[in-house]
């Protein structure tokens, strides 16, 4: 998936690092935390720009950027005001294309009390990628203005720079990252090849860590079925590509032929507001669970291992979307 094979239709760069913090004050970790990250980072880029050589944003207050007159490289522009690809694909709502960052929370709602740790994940998408240090440092005022709806303060601790696989490379301290002394780790992530080729019925096992909500047919599932699930990664594939990555062909995605076999999960609850941004409010509900598939799974795994980096669904900035491939036979 991340070797440089020719015959890939495209590629997609990309480059994670976890972040470990310390709890001043209560502070509850979680899906809320990402929106909470999210809103954050995106405050304290528009506020000011000087890691990128530009200086303190000259419309901090206008939305969008519209009436920005710095030609300086900004990253609230690039990860939080890019317009939409000319051939965007339809399921991306409104105007907005895909944003080229994650950012990932402990999936299940967690009461850090002070001096506790806690851990989110950052990841940044084509040319992001190199300035995922400068996205953590970013983060620093929002130790002091505090996170959540309690403005619980905290300490940043460590970055641990994350190998394609998940693998640790490097434990800087935040401050060492922040700084560049230990880059991250950039990888391509290669569209999968079309392929012709029969497959055996096979079984395979998907974790929804975060809720996970995926529209069908003007319907919103609430178990996410096999085709549905692989129509919806291989849009974002094709859009995350098209729009941030390297296109070197058109990006087809196999059609899904399987079946449901198994589910031990649950519909959960989730919601944001906006005094920014219309609609105000946002629903970030969706399938929380494990669901075993049945079919010709072998030319999808490609696809499925595309969206433990790059998530599925609605409400991917936020935290949502986020799964992992347990087990495929």
């Amino acid at each position: 998936m991340t070797d440089s094979s020719p015959s890939a239709p495209g590629s997609l760069a990309f480059a994670r690092v976890r972040c470990t913090a310390f709890a001043v004050g209560t502070v509850w970790s979680g899906p809320e935390l990402a929106v909470h990250l999210r809103g954050a980072l995106g405050l304290l880029l528009r506020q000011s720009v000087p890691a990128t050589g530009a200086p303190v944003c000259p419309t901090p207050d206008a939305e969008p950027c519209t009436a920005c007159t710095c030609d300086a490289p900004c990253l609230y522009r690039l990860a939080f005001d890019a317009p939409a690809a000319p051939d965007r694909v339809g399921y991306f709502g409104g105007s907005d294309a895909p944003r080229p960052y994650l950012v990932r929370t402990e999936p299940a709602l967690r009461r850090v009390p002070p001096g506790g740790r806690f851990t989110f994940e950052l990841t940044a998408f084509g040319p992001l990628a190199p300035h995922l240090p400068q996205l953590v440092d970013a983060l620093r005022p929002a130790q002091y203005r505090g996170l959540g709806r309690r403005d619980a303060w905290f300490r940043l601790a460590e970055a641990h720079v994350l190998l394609p696989d998940g693998t640790v490379k490097a434990m800087p301290t935040h401050g060492d990252f922040a700084a560049g002394r230990d880059p991250p780790a950039i990888a391509q992530l290669l569209v999968p090849p079309p392929t012709d080729a029969a497959a055996p019925a096979g079984r395979v096992t998907v974790r929804f860590l975060t809720p996970t909500r995926i529209k069908a047919r003007g319907d919103v599932t609430q178990v996410p079925a096999l085709a549905d699930l692989v129509d919806r990664i291989g849009q974002r594939v094709r859009a995350l590509v098209e729009r941030w990555g390297t296109p070197h062909g058109p990006v087809h995605w196999p059609y899904a032929q399987g079946r449901i076999v198994a589910v031990e999960g649950n519909w959960v609850q989730g919601a944001r507001r906006s005094r920014s941004q219309a609609p105000h409010h946002q629903d970030l509900s969706g399938f929380v669970g494990d669901v075993a598939y049945e079919g010709n799974v072998a030319p999808l795994l490609p696809w499925l291992f595309w969206a433990e980096v790059v998530g599925v669904g609605s409400g991917i900035p936020f935290g949502c979307g986020v799964i992992e491939v347990l087990q495929a036979d």
